[in-house]
């Protein structure tokens, strides 16, 4: 696994990650028929993620991020035969600060995707998709 985190002016930032989930010493059984998996990719498991954001975030006044998530192409199935391809995510905040409260904002996923991430327990060829989108809207308080 290989990740880089850049060193970007305040209110930046970035990050990239490689990794090649593979499968060593690994049989299983596929069809009643023992398989070996090795050298195989672990099933959902990209080789790419990388990600971009940008805030500002005064103590006064209005504020506001931005932030896109990418996830790389993997594979469905065990025996690494159904490729699927890679998605952004895009979130998105705005804020007002005043003295004592704030007024905000957010949406997570807004572009409402839906792909698979996670296996589930339940069974082979059982996937969990992501959430959908999100929209948040909040006041808080500050006591001093």
């Amino acid at each position: 696994r290989t990740a880089l985190t850049s060193a970007l002016p305040p209110g930046l930032s970035g990050n990239v990650s490689e990794g090649q989930a593979r499968y060593r010493q690994f049989t299983t059984l596929i069809d009643a028929t023992p398989t070996s998996l090795e050298g195989r990719y672990l099933v959902l498991t990209p080789r790419l993620r990388s990600g971009a954001a940008v805030a500002y975030s005064p103590r006064r006044g209005p504020g506001f991020s931005l932030t896109a998530n990418y996830t790389g192409a993997r594979y469905l199935d065990q025996l690494n035969r159904a490729q699927i391809k890679g998605f952004t995510t895009i979130d998105a905040s705005l804020n007002w600060r005043f003295d004592t409260w704030t007024l905000s904002a957010s949406g997570s996923n807004l572009s409402n995707r839906r792909d698979a991430v996670l296996a589930s327990e339940l069974g082979d060829s059982q996937i969990y998709r992501m959430p959908g989108r999100r929209i948040f809207v909040s006041a808080d308080l500050r006591f001093r």
